[in-house]
């Protein structure tokens, strides 16, 4: 039977931790090969598209502290900076954004996804805290062994059989996911997952789960077009550990939201109607 739970929000690391476990050193512990991707399109062919992911090799990337930059990724005049920084709106977290400037004619950047966080463990005691209309809980110990052989994935998930990984995904803003943040939760806290983007632009989050390993990760897939000669600034992603239950994560995204988003007001005549 399937969980249902309202959400009242209004609205990486490389080292190894359970979800209920205690807080992660994560200016310690950052992943610099963390997977990520980003997807070009030719200007001249629409139906020709190239998708360029961090484990291809195809760009050696150069750090300098914090920062992470790939240049010439994919053998094309596209460059790629990551930076990893504390949060400015979580205290304790921690704050993935990046940059990409692409130089290369006839191509147009479309799209970014991760880096995805690694190191989170979730056991069967743990579950996914989606937006999914008004919130769903997804149990991870529905998905803690790979599908069998001829059967599906339980639903709402699907099976990455490349990957091996269950993946959750979800276009937003859509009745599908109506926020921008999500929470892995167990016993005693969780990890909050969230995308502090206030120009709401579309995006994709995505919910994975590796039932080899139990590493569990929210990562989010940033759609917008980078022509050749400009520069993007791809929305951050930010996360944190907390501690209680799912509604201590809810509470961040509402802080955050309600500075960047103002709530209209209801007219007088709307207040005191009767009907």
């Amino acid at each position: 039977m399937k969980k249902y739970l309202i959400l009242l929000a209004i609205a990486v690391v490389s080292a190894t931790a359970v979800v209920s476990g205690a807080p992660l050193p994560l200016s310690d512990q950052i992943d610099f090969n963390a997977e990520w991707e980003i997807g070009v399109e030719s200007l001249n062919d629409p139906m020709k598209r190239i998708t360029f992911r961090n484990s291809y090799n195809t760009s050696k990337p150069v750090k300098r502290g914090n920062t992470l930059r790939y240049e010439n990724v994919g053998g094309m005049d596209i460059d790629l900076t990551i930076m990893y920084a504390a949060s400015k709106d979580v205290k304790g977290g921690l704050e993935i954004s990046s940059v990409i400037t692409n130089n290369e004619d006839g191509w147009l950047v479309l799209s970014m996804e991760g880096p995805t966080i690694n190191g989170v463990k979730a056991s069967h005691e743990d579950a996914f805290m989606m937006p999914m209309g008004t919130g769903f809980r997804l149990p991870v110990k529905s998905i803690m062994k790979a599908p069998e052989k001829g059967k599906h994935a339980p639903a709402p998930w699907f099976w990455l059989k490349t990957e091996k990984k269950y993946i959750n995904r979800r276009p937003y803003p859509s009745m599908e996911c109506s926020m921008q943040w999500a929470v892995i939760q167990g016993k005693e806290g969780g990890y909050y997952f969230a995308s502090h983007d206030d120009t709401f632009s579309f995006k994709y989050m995505r919910a994975l789960y590796d039932p080899a390993t139990g590493d569990a990760s929210v990562t989010y897939k940033n759609q917008f077009t980078c022509f050749p000669g400009q520069t993007v600034k791809v929305p951050s992603t930010t996360i944190c550990r907390y501690d209680g239950d799912w509604y201590a994560g809810a509470d961040i995204y509402r802080e955050w939201f309600l500075k960047h988003m103002k709530v209209l007001d209801r007219p007088e005549w709307a207040k005191n109607n009767s009907g």
